[in-house]
């Protein structure tokens, strides 16, 4: 399968978009009948929500025959397509769907549009302006991303080499044990794409979603206020709702990680919206309680975040755990309460049975290798190691651009850590071991991004409305969910100098609470917002250096070059030389020893770009993955770093090609002139 940029778009991903919009037209009818919730964006993550349940079996279902192909997406896709838009279409009469209809709806979308006071049309054109930005760059540039690299995308490879997405044998364990559902939309986009050119596209999708659903809890939020609080100004609710859901929907456009995560082949973005969706649909349950749908949803969101990654247990546990305490003070009967529940658990497991099953047989846990536990959760929990952890991932976002600023919070920062007591790089709590430094220098990459400005309007916000507690009860309920689940997050897990990239969840989710207080406080305070994350986000978009787009350098490079430019610019050459040997050898199958973290997709792009049409497997795995079978015969070569090699593979591949700093080990003479080391 070629991976370049020159094979156009296949027309498969149009039959994934036919479901999906399948999906949102089903559910919108659905909704009709059953909630009381008219909204469009309701319908919009329903529907996106259904549709990741769809690709979860699809991409399940065919692993089972080993038949996750083409061909097999393409009959998938075709049958679900066909049989949701003939349910969707005997829901609705003709006239529904008929062409009038839809221009009446394009007419009650500009009327919509028209009737935006201009703060919220302002902000909404921004944020239009800057998504449209991010797609540009997500759609034309390559992945540069080290762990997209090292297993995002590896993974993929080696799902639609054996047509299944079982476990395989590797030493970077990740590429199997961590949650596999963005790797299920990268294998549809690989798959019938026929390229690598859309894989940061389903990061920006999310983005774009999760700025959607932002707008919906700013909705949903001040209905749940107005249902309990009833004396509220009703005539003043519809500017409020407007303005709040722009500032909003701008506040989370413009957080600088996600921006930088939009570009990416990563999975943060990914669980932040089905957390956005979560959230919604809790709200939804709160306004109709009698509904078992929004519980169902909820599930379903919850469960697709897990699959999606690990973190969502953290983000979602407060959540969780209040929506169990609201269920169970309902004056509905236990056996209602008890289906509730019920559809909830089933839409979660059902999600993640599969994946969870395969860790469970190979590692002995349903969450994945001790190693990788060991590695990441704190080694000891205690008030001095909360208020650490609590002060080092605050300092996170001290990279303000202002160097004598970032300068002075960093060592404010340090001297608080000092009032702990604790050791700041206590290898108990930090990862990976070593010296913990705050950077002075400004820096805006997709695993260090600073958002000090939307932390500052987030405080701010927060002090508001606790100054009228009165007036935002339930608001600052929503936002103390949040608040707990980063406490827990900085409770359980060790500090990581890459961990702005999981507070992206609590930056989108609180974005509806900071616009509803202070869009409620005074004019000028909206204004202040708006212009300093535009002004903020503008600068990290110019200085964003793991897309240098304006620097020629960068820009000027053939796209197979750009992939290792930004991380490992030595091994561009020596892979070139390698995959040249490998393809002009006639070799079949080639092995790969390259330990935990190593740049694996370029080996798969440029064999593939050259012609190879053979396979690609991690060989003498010494992690506990090893002991799964390879259907496929021993390599021929193997692709090795410049490191000790064990006697035993020395005996069986004698002969060696060195391109520093990788070489390649063969097991007859290679076809250059080789070099016995």
């Amino acid at each position: 399968m070629f991976l370049g940029p020159r094979r156009r778009m296949g027309s498969g991903l149009l039959l994934v978009l036919a479901v999906w919009a399948g999906c949102i037209l089903l559910t919108r009818k659905l909704l009709s009948r059953m909630s009381r919730l008219a909204d469009w964006r309701l319908a919009l993550i329903s529907g996106s929500c259904l549709w990741g349940v769809f690709l979860t079996l699809v991409v399940e279902v065919l692993s089972l025959g080993s038949a996750l192909t083409r061909s097999g997406l393409l009959i998938s896709w075709t049958v679900l397509a066909i049989g949701i838009w003939i349910i969707a279409w005997r829901m609705s009469p003709v006239t529904e769907l008929s062409r009038s209809k839809a221009a009446s709806f394009l007419q009650l979308l500009r009327a919509r549009a028209d009737a935006l006071p201009r703060m919220a049309k302002c902000c909404w054109l921004t944020v239009i302006l800057i998504a449209a930005y991010l797609l540009g760059v997500a759609a034309t540039t390559p992945p540069t991303n080290w762990d997209a690299l090292c297993y995002h995308l590896p993974r993929v490879m080696h799902w639609i080499q054996q047509g299944s997405v079982a476990h395989f044998a590797t030493d970077n364990t990740r590429q199997i044990e961590f949650g596999p559902w963005g790797g299920y939309v990268i294998s549809q986009v690989l798959l019938l794409g026929g390229s690598d050119q859309l894989v940061n596209v389903p990061q920006w999708i999310a983005m774009a979603l999760s700025v959607m659903t932002v707008s919906l809890l700013v909705d949903l939020l001040i209905a749940v206020r107005a249902a309990t609080l009833p004396t509220i100004d009703q005539a003043a609710r519809p500017i409020v709702s407007s303005n709040a859901s722009a500032v909003a929907a701008l506040f989370a456009v413009t957080v600088p990680m996600g921006m930088m995560q939009a570009l990416t082949p990563q999975t943060d973005y990914l669980t932040v919206f089905w957390m956005t969706c979560a959230f919604a649909f809790a709200l939804a349950a709160i306004l109709e309680p009698d509904r078992v749908w929004p519980v169902a949803a909820c599930g379903m969101a919850c469960g697709l975040g897990a699959l999606t990654k690990g973190t969502t247990y953290v983000y979602a546990a407060p959540l969780v755990l209040a929506g169990t305490a609201w269920l169970a003070r309902q004056p509905f009967g236990r056996m209602i309460q008890l289906r509730k529940a019920g559809f909830f658990c089933a839409a979660f497991f059902l999600l993640n049975g599969a994946h969870l099953s395969r860790n469970q047989a190979l590692f002995g846990s349903p969450l994945g290798s001790k190693e990788i536990q060991l590695m990441e959760r704190n080694g000891r929990i205690t008030p001095a190691i909360f208020a650490s952890n609590f002060i080092r991932n605050l300092a996170l976002h001290n990279n303000c651009g202002v160097r004598p600023v970032t300068v002075a919070l960093n060592r404010l920062a340090v001297t608080m850590h000092g009032w702990t007591g604790a050791r700041i790089d206590d290898p108990e709590t930090t990862y990976p071991p070593g010296p913990v430094k705050f950077y002075d220098k400004f820096i805006i990459y997709d695993d260090y991004a600073s958002a000090p400005v939307h932390l500052l309007w987030i405080g701010l916000a927060l002090a508001l409305a606790f100054w009228q507690l009165r007036k935002y009860p339930h608001w600052l309920a929503y936002a103390g969910l949040i608040i707990l689940s980063f406490a827990l997050f900085v409770t359980l897990l060790k500090f990581q100098v890459w961990h702005s990239r999981f507070h992206l969840a609590y930056f989108i989710l609180l974005s509806p609470f900071v616009a509803l207080v202070i869009t409620q406080a005074h004019w000028w305070m909206q204004i202040s917002l708006s212009v300093s994350v535009v002004a903020y986000a503008l600068v990290c978009l110019r200085y964003n250096e793991a897309r240098p787009i304006f620097y020629p350098h960068f820009v000027n490079l053939p796209r197979e070059a750009q992939y290792l430019d930004i991380h490992a610019s030595a091994w561009r050459p020596a892979l070139e030389r390698i995959s040249d040997e490998i393809v002009h050898s006639g070799c079949r199958n080639v092995g790969l020893k390259l330990g935990f973290d190593a740049f694996e997709y370029p080996i798969w792009l440029m064999l593939k770009n050259r012609g190879f049409s053979g396979t690609i497997e991690h060989t003498f795995v010494e992690h506990i993955s090893g002991r799964i079978s390879s259907p496929n015969p021993e390599p021929s070569a193997i692709i090795t770093r410049l490191t000790q090699i064990p006697p035993a593979v020395r005996t069986l591949y004698p002969k060696t090609t060195v391109h520093p700093p990788l070489m390649v080990l063969w097991r007859e003479q290679p076809p250059i002139e080789a070099t016995d080391r």
